[in-house]
């Protein structure tokens, strides 16, 4: 995208933390030569700046060393601020004039809002100004590039605006899953930043006043408006039909590449703008413009190169799986076919997000595979790669369970998927609500096998989805080691395991014996642990995690009668279960549950038939 003589893109330092993380300050020279689009060969700002200045006498575009249109400071008028800045849309044409461009470019226009300028916001709202193409924009589906417009320069009117872009941002990112990254800029007073995001970072320029340093402001301005869509961040793959309701995506697969239409979008990770971005909809084949097939299910995500896909993750893990269990398959959604994305049709450059160190590559580089994982240290920081999946089975996410019994039904048949993943030697690491799915025949699957590991084999660090992760994996520690002096364990055969783990048998309290001792390692006896490896009670913790949530999160209706009876015996048992055993986490407490869970059951199904014989 650049030369290597350009400006390095060496951080100045960290900006006020942002709702959605923190971002880095770049100089602005750097921010225009290796962030911002690049400019077309027959563009300089140098001479559109000096055109600018050679324009009529009467009506100069620049005047005294400043913008006519701004010969006081916005703080300075007493106007509205859909006054203060109008004139940000005369330069913008006073620009493109001077260029002689016979092609529409983006123009800037300010936003029909309610409010301009306000920090109160509705997930559709638009940003105070913005640049489009041929029209204003509407829609976030219309929107090039936006900034954001306070008339005061001082610390609360920063935080504001700061509020204004990345939330902005998000909606941008989030209302158009085209958007690979966006351009964005905030105007406080006439202090000008420049900012960029994508999946893995936010980048924003220190400021400038853009009513007297024309070079730079010119610079960006042309580079917005004479880019080309996928120079924006629009992905060339992705297309947005005339209604806005469907895409059109093209997945590469085993050396071909078909296209897929959606038709309901599933599931999005709409809480963060950093992250995989994952999005999950019902879709169906695309052959000459026209559907053919049965639906499928497609997601897009972005994934570590340092990991495998999931498909790959999944061809190992059913090979294990099969040696010890025939119906391995059962439990795992089927995938039909996976790639990651390619900018161009020659399948040479690969689509991927840089985490910042782009002082010395471009965002379009050539890779041919996945990074090595040994290359980790010596690569810097990752660089986040595009990809897509194919699914055969048509679900549901697990959010969309309403039913108490059926909830803990599913969880019933995601803790027997696991406990299979791990007598084959292998974890999960994420565990999770959106990673359950639903068939219609009420079969619950496991999905997102990107992070799954054979246990010991490099399942170090932290991994899974935040709120859902087990206590050790999210504080990197071991908080519960084993004792120094662990006391002799009873026999087998003298107790059952679940009467170890109520600590009763025959309704009286089992021996001392089996107390677990108070005496652990201690973080502050300076004893040294070893690193957290993630086992199968991490992911059994999760599990525990997610029931929690269902029933904090839920309001059950009609949980009379036997599903509201099952509902407490589960819940009951597990917190006796739990508390007579002295469970020190959740992996501990799920097991407490399953017990209780099957036990609620049996009960229900009982009850059934006698019913039945009665009847």
């Amino acid at each position: 995208m650049s030369s290597d003589s350009s400006p390095a893109l060496n951080p100045v330092k960290k900006f006020p933390s942002t709702p959605h993380g923190d971002a880095l300050i770049i100089p602005v020279a750097a921010f225009l030569a290796r962030v911002a689009p690049p400019l077309r060969h027959d563009l300089d700002a140098a001479r559109v700046v000096n055109d600018l200045l050679c324009t009529s006498k009467r009506w100069p575009v620049i005047q005294n060393g400043r913008w006519r249109v701004f010969a006081q400071d916005p703080a300075d008028l007493v106007k509205p601020l859909t006054k203060r800045y109008k004139g940000l849309e005369n330069i913008v044409e006073a620009i493109h004039k001077v260029t002689g461009a016979v092609e529409t470019p983006h123009l800037l226009h300010q936003c029909s809002q309610r409010a301009m300028g306000s920090a109160d916001r509705g997930e559709h709202d638009l940003p105070d100004v913005c640049f489009s193409h041929g029209r204003r924009a509407r829609q976030w589906t219309d929107v090039a590039a936006f900034g954001e417009l306070h008339e005061k320069d001082s610390e609360t009117a920063l935080e504001e605006n700061v509020m204004k872009v990345t939330a902005s941002m998000h909606r941008c990112m989030q209302n158009d899953a085209r958007r690979r990254f966006v351009y964005s800029f905030t105007i406080n007073n006439s202090a000008l930043r420049l900012w960029f995001c994508d999946r893995s970072q936010i980048l924003v320029t220190e400021p400038f006043n853009f009513i007297t340093e024309h070079r730079a402001v010119v610079h960006f301005f042309l580079s917005v408006m004479y880019a080309s869509s996928s120079e924006l961040g629009f992905d060339p793959t992705m297309a947005l039909s005339e209604d806005g309701r469907h895409y059109d995506i093209k997945i590469r697969s085993k050396g071909l590449t078909q296209t897929c239409r959606t038709l309901k979008l599933l599931s999005s990770s709409r809480i963060l703008l950093i992250g995989k971005g994952t999005r999950v909809w019902k879709a169906v084949r695309v052959d000459d413009r026209k559907e053919v097939g049965v639906p499928l299910v497609l997601k897009d995500t972005w994934t570590s190169p340092y990991l495998d896909s999931e498909g790959t993750v999944l061809k190992k893990l059913l090979s294990d799986l099969e040696q010890n269990h025939s119906q391995a398959r059962s439990f795992f959604t089927s995938i039909e076919g996976y790639g990651d994305v390619y900018l161009n049709d020659e399948c040479t450059i690969l689509d991927y997000i840089n985490t910042f160190k782009l002082a010395d590559t471009t965002r379009a580089l050539p890779v041919t595979c996945r990074a090595d994982p040994m290359d980790k240290e010596s690569a810097g920081q990752p660089r986040y790669i595009h990809h897509r999946i194919i699914y055969k089975d048509l679900c549901r996410s697990l959010h969309s369970e309403t039913s108490v019994v059926q909830f803990f039904q599913h969880l019933g048949q995601i803790t027997r998927a696991l406990q299979t993943m791990h007598l084959a030697g292998w974890v999960h690491r994420d565990v999770s609500p959106a990673n359950i799915l639903v068939k219609d025949d009420g079969t619950a699957l496991l999905a997102d096998l990107e992070y799954a590991k054979r246990i010991g084999v490099g399942s170090e660090g932290k991994t899974g989805t935040p709120g859902f992760l087990a206590l050790e994996a999210e504080v990197g520690r071991y908080r519960f080691p084993p004792p120094k002096n662990p006391p002799p364990q009873p026999s087998s055969s003298k107790y059952t395991l679940m009467e170890r783990l109520r600590g009763m048998k025959d309704g009286k309290p089992i021996a001392d014996e089996i107390a677990k001792p108070d005496l652990f390692y201690r973080e502050e006896d300076g004893e040294d642990l070893p690193a957290v490896r993630y086992n199968p009670l991490h992911d059994l913790e999760s599990v525990w995690w997610i029931a929690v949530y269902f029933v904090v999160t839920h309001e059950v209706h009609n949980a009379d009668g036997a599903e509201g009876e099952s509902f407490v015996a589960i819940m009951l048992v597990t917190a006796s279960g739990a508390n007579r055993t002295g469970a020190r986490d959740g992996g501990e407490v799920v097991r407490c549950w399953c017990q209780a869970y099957d036990g609620a059951n049996d009960q229900a199904s009982s009850s059934d038939q006698a019913q039945d014989a009665t009847g």
